[in-house]
């Protein structure tokens, strides 16, 4: 079963069915778990948070931002499994993830609430498991929670697919009536090998080459725009990694990248990596936003992983075309997101 797809669901339903083939992926799962803060409840629910915190200096701009400060809890009863958290980057509690999943057999799961879909890898990553601080510019167009339901399983071992129908593209995005207009996405992907884990980089990659194809779809209910295509890879063999996303909005730049302004129809991002020693990795991004002053942003990172990803320290420096100075942070993370 795809270890990526299946992140948001099978984390919070261990002892459900529709993780019960899952065994290598949960002891993996299991062995980040320790790493992290969590507190088991009386009634067998699961609590736990995370801080991400980064200094940024941009030329003539420069200050300390709080990427993540999540809580959340999550739990089962027999068949069903929960979620909830919260980001209290603002001061205030704002809702992420609210929903019931059940698990209808061993390859069929219903998920109902609030979650965010998972169109394009980079966009569902847990952030403490991202290889830069930022996420990728396609990443972050879907980085976001909104209600509906979705339905996803798996047609074959290592070919999975998720199709979901929510209630609009999320908050700030004035795309139509919201009320009324749904968003409509699929999304399937392919392991090859063992598939990955449901991480950025080589941290816990085989020696053997492993990945994980995928193909998304998006449209929003009669808002005249084009529907959207998308598709990633990423890649693990050892110490390197490797990844490659690309959307086609057709003629419709609006379609995908009203988060983003000044994006064209066809934007792709490619990263590389390499884990130099077992708890050092460097990496590289480079994203193109296909725009008529054809600009681009590269990312430079280093990660020095003391516990893992569940405790890191991050150096990036970014050179975006749309800033006015170069950019560089240095990031800190403690816990786990789940």
């Amino acid at each position: 079963m795809n270890k990526f797809l299946f992140t948001a669901v099978a984390l919070t339903a261990a002892s459900s069915t529709a993780v019960a083939n899952n065994g290598d992926w949960l002891e993996l799962d299991q062995d980040i778990a320790s790493l992290s803060s969590t507190v088991a409840t009386a009634d067998g629910a699961t609590l736990g948070g995370l801080i991400r915190t980064s200094y940024r200096d941009a030329g003539t701009m420069g200050g300390f931002v709080q990427e993540d400060i999540d809580l959340w809890a999550q739990g089962s009863l027999e068949e069903f499994s929960w979620r909830v958290s919260f980001d209290m980057d603002t001061g205030s509690a704002v809702l992420e993830d609210a929903y019931v999943a059940w698990s209808y057999d061993s390859g069929i799961t219903v998920l109902f609430g609030q979650f965010k879909a998972p169109v394009l890898r980079s966009a569902v990553i847990d952030p403490e498991n991202l290889q830069f601080i930022d996420r990728s510019n396609l990443g972050a167009v879907h980085d976001f929670w909104d209600t509906g339901v979705g339905v996803l399983g798996e047609i074959q071992e290592g070919l999975s697919y998720v199709f979901a129908v929510r209630d609009g593209y999320g908050p700030g995005v004035v795309w139509g009536d919201d009320s009324e207009e749904l968003f409509w996405f699929g999304h399937m992907s392919y392991d090859i090998g063992n598939g990955l884990s449901p991480i950025e980089g080589a941290m816990k990659s085989g020696e053997e080459l492993d990945a994980v194809i995928g193909i998304s779809w998006w449209d929003m209910e009669d808002d005249s725009l084009d529907p959207v295509l998308a598709a990633d890879v990423a890649v693990t063999m050892g110490q390197i990694s490797g990844s490659f996303e690309l959307a086609d909005a057709g003629d419709d730049a609006d379609n995908i990248l009203a988060p983003l302004a000044g994006m064209g129809t066809n934007p792709v991002a490619l990263t590389l990596g390499y884990l130099f020693a077992d708890n050092m990795e460097a990496a590289y991004r480079y994203e193109d936003y296909d725009d008529s002053a054809d600009s681009s942003k590269s990312t430079f990172g280093l990660n020095w992983y003391m516990h893992g990803h569940n405790a890191k320290w991050q150096i990036n420096y970014i050179d975006d075309d749309f800033a006015t100075d170069e950019t560089i942070a240095v990031g800190l993370t403690v816990g786990a997101s789940r």
